[in-house]
């Protein structure tokens, strides 16, 4: 677990919550996601690196889940209560009911700030796999799609996307 303001600010406006997958997998992603947002957001923006506890809660470890989201609180609270930037649906739906305060998806700050400089655009057709924690939440759906969108991607709307997706299993597959 990591949590720290942006150097140069005690308080902060925003807090990027990449998500414990994010981190594990892609770490120079998360890296440079935090550093644009750090350039381009006014107010500082903290990091915090962790679980929401999600799987907990899934697990049936409801005492668990109850002590993470009351330390997650507490770390928020030290950069006085900063607007939250997820980076995993998942953890945004999870963060919004158990924490309170206001939770983003890092997409809709993209949709609203623009993408990087540089980013790679491409001209192909792709599928979109929404995943779970993005289920009846068409705004992540759409946001996610609108983003892909200002990439050059041409989505293919499949027979099992949205609410419809599979699961993927990356969860472990946990009963």
């Amino acid at each position: 677990f990591l949590s720290r303001p942006q150097p140069g600010y005690e308080t902060c406006a925003y807090a990027f919550f990449p998500g414990c997958q994010a981190g594990a997998i892609a770490p120079e992603t998360v890296k440079r996601a935090y550093l644009d947002l750090c350039d381009r957001l006014s107010g500082g923006v903290a990091l915090i690196l962790g679980c929401c506890g999600a799987i907990a809660d899934w697990a049936g470890r409801y005492e668990l889940f109850g002590e993470t989201s009351e330390f997650l609180k507490t770390e928020l609270a030290k950069f006085g209560e900063p607007r939250v930037i997820a980076g995993c649906p998942t953890c945004q739906k999870t963060l919004r009911e158990s924490i309170g305060g206001e939770v983003l998806g890092v997409w809709d700050i993209l949709n609203e700030i623009g993408l990087p400089e540089g980013a790679a655009k491409e001209q192909k057709a792709v599928a979109m796999h929404d995943s779970c924690g993005a289920r009846g939440d068409e705004n992540t759906q759409k946001a996610v799609r609108s983003l892909a969108e200002s990439l050059g991607l041409e989505l293919i709307e499949t027979g099992y996307s949205g609410d419809k997706s599979p699961c993927c299993g990356y969860g472990g597959l946990v009963s």
